[in-house]
């Protein structure tokens, strides 16, 4: 129905316009001067809604990641942090908490002295 299809739309290709939709959103309530950091997807072929029906070495995630990549260029402030390395085939929520926090601290550096 309507609602699966705005789903798809929204996972696929519409996510980018609902980030920056977002980040405009929050920078107004906020203020201006806040940088927006966030993390790209980590690899994942765990059970999804969709089913797993991919190859060694895919995911279902890449379109995000691709709308992720978008908005990191686009919007000014914004800082798109790596950790697709840390995931794991079977849970999306890397189990190195360290290695993400390091990440996103030097992600903060860097937008800091832009």
């Amino acid at each position: 129905g309507y609602e699966l299809g705005f789903a798809l739309f929204a996972l696929n290709r519409g996510n980018e316009y609902l980030m920056k939709d977002m980040i405009k959103e929050w920078r107004e309530l906020f203020g201006e001067t806040h940088p927006f950091i966030f993390a790209e997807l980590p690899f994942f072929q765990g059970e999804s809604w969709e089913g797993n029906n991919y190859k060694d070495g895919e995911d279902g995630w890449e379109p995000m990641r691709i709308s992720q990549r978008k908005v990191a260029r686009d919007v000014e402030k914004t800082k798109l942090i790596n950790i697709f390395d840390l995931g794991q085939y079977n849970e999306i929520h890397p189990q190195d908490k360290r290695k993400v926090a390091e990440r996103f601290f030097k992600g903060y550096e860097e937008i800091m002295e832009e």
